[in-house]
Order: structure tokens, then C-alpha cells, then sequence
């Protein structure tokens, strides 16, 4: 069993980032890649607004991957520039199902992360569509389920970790990082671009971006605005016109004003709409 983990350790591109200077130079090359485009996931223990957050991984298009570890220096968020990138509307964030991260990085750090692509969401939204099902009857699906699918990277230690970490919420704490931890968290990331990403980009519609944009705002806000998501998904929930969705918008933010659901709609509507214009050349 140990052999096999060093061969997994082994295939990766990898390198692990601990100081301020190695994380601005790394961030600076990303927001200069072609496509714009990367992967994102967090560790913690108990991930989520006051489950801290102790690992950022980040995958790029190429496949190399980068682990920041924030439990060993949590100054690469703001000092390091990934408070900046996790905001960037030109950075395409690919990430899946990012509720907890979203909680995390807002309540730890006051990072509001933007431009994501929440391809939990966008595998809602798809299946929505073709089975007539509302987006809440639609179950939601794990990554690992979501990247066999599709023929992308799936995680080969998902089922062991996961185990582990249930006996010990403190696992993503440890230090310093194990190669089951460093595998783990690299293979969570390399899954999402680009194949994974290519084959939702390519099936979703353009009539449905109105609402897979709604769910991905959703999930970034799920643990910062989470009464006035609540109550949108409530209404929703009884609601089979389509319409109802940009209507309840239009009702919510005449009653809400300038609240955080009206600013991050229209913060994200930059970058999301830039995806939109460069989906079909991302897709080939």
C-alpha cells in the first residue's frame, strides 16, 4: 500500500508554498495564464465559517499544482496575493460545491471570492434541465462522482481520507504535511481542469447561464447571506416558472436595497459575463 501512494505522490507536478515572496510570484503567473483559468479547493478542520481553514490548493491548466499552506502561514492570504486572485473577475475559479470554502475565507479572512465556476452547480443545472426536475430535486453530486462521469481525474485516496478525517476532525491540522495529505488534496484539484471543466462548459446551454449564474452566487453566499439565500430557495422551491427566479431578484433587491446578494450580483456579473464570451474557446 505505501508503494502505491509514493507512485501517486510521485506523477504529481507539485510544489508546496509556505513564504509571502513565493506566493506573490506564483499568484502573478497565474493571473497571467491562458486560459485564465484554475481550480480551487480548501482543507480544514470542520470547514466553514469558524472551521479553519488550513490548506488552499490550487490546480492550473497544465496540471501543476499548488498547495498553500496556510496553517504554517496564514499572511499568504492578504500578503501573499491570494485574497487578490480569489476576488479577480478576470481569474475563472473551477471549484465544486464551494459553500464551506466561501464561509471560510469571508469569516477568517474577509475574502469574498468571485468568478467561480461551481461545477456542483453546473451539474445541477444540466440535469435540471433534461429531467424537468427543479434544481433542489436534483441530488447533488460529489466530485469524485461528478469527474467519473465524465472521464476526468478521480481522487484515489478519497475514500481513505475521508474515513481518517472522520475519526479525527483535527486531520487537516497535522503538520508537518504527510504524502497521503499532499496527494489527497493535489488529485481534489487536478479532477477539475480542464476536462472536467470542458465537458460542463460544453452542455451547458446559453439559456441556462441565467441560472446556473443564480446557483453559483448561491453557493458563494450560502454562510454570508445565508437568511436571504434561505429565503430565495424557499420561494424557489415552490415556484415551477422559470421566470419566478428574475423576478424574485428584481422583488429582492427592491426590498433589500444595496444588501450583499444586489453587490455580489452585480460584482460578479463581470467576470461571469467574460466567461460567458469565452466559453466556446475555452471549450475546444
Amino acid at each position: 500500500m505505501a508503494a502505491s501512494w509514493k507512485s501517486y505522490r510521485d506523477r504529481l507536478d507539485l510544489k508546496i508554498v509556505t513564504k509571502v515572496p513565493d506566493s506573490l510570484a506564483i499568484v502573478d503567473t497565474l493571473k497571467k495564464s491562458s486560459p485564465c483559468v484554475i481550480a480551487v479547493d480548501c482543507e480544514g478542520v470542520s470547514l466553514g465559517p469558524t472551521g479553519p481553514l488550513t490548506l488552499l490548493q490550487i490546480g492550473t491548466w497544465t496540471g501543476k499544482v499548488y498547495l498553500f499552506d496556510i496553517q504554517s502561514n496564514k499572511d499568504l492570504i492578504k500578503k501573499g496575493g491570494l485574497k487578490e486572485l480569489m476576488e479577480s473577475k478576470c481569474v475563472l475559479k473551477v471549484i465544486h460545491d464551494c459553500r464551506n470554502d466561501s464561509g471560510a475565507l469571508y469569516h477568517q479572512f474577509g475574502v469574498r471570492i468571485e468568478n467561480i465556476f461551481d461545477t456542483q452547480a453546473a451539474d445541477t443545472v444540466i440535469k435540471s434541465k433534461l429531467s424537468g426536475q427543479l434544481p433542489n430535486q436534483v441530488p447533488k453530486i460529489s466530485l469524485d462522482a461528478l469527474c467519473d462521469e465524465h472521464g476526468s481525474t478521480t481522487n484515489p485516496l478519497k475514500d481513505k481520507i475521508r474515513n481518517v478525517y472522520k475519526w479525527n476532525a483535527a486531520y487537516w491540522s497535522f503538520r508537518p504535511l504527510t504524502d497521503e495529505m499532499i496527494t489527497y488534496a493535489s488529485y481534489d484539484v487536478l479532477g477539475l481542469v480542464p476536462v472536467l471543466y470542458q465537458a460542463l462548459n460544453r452542455l451547458l446551454k446559453p439559456e441556462w447561464i441565467s441560472l446556473f449564474k443564480d446557483l453559483c452566487v448561491d453557493k458563494i453566499l450560502t454562510y454570508i447571506e445565508p437568511n436571504a439565500v434561505k429565503e430565495r430557495t424557499r420561494i424557489f422551491r415552490n415556484k415551477a416558472d422559470p421566470n419566478f427566479r428574475n423576478n424574485w431578484w428584481r422583488n429582492s433587491n427592491r426590498r433589500h436595497g444595496t444588501n450583499g446578494l444586489k453587490r455580489l450580483q452585480g460584482n460578479s456579473s463581470g467576470g461571469m459575463n467574460k466567461w460567458h464570451s469565452d466559453r466556446k474557446n475555452q471549450s475546444k
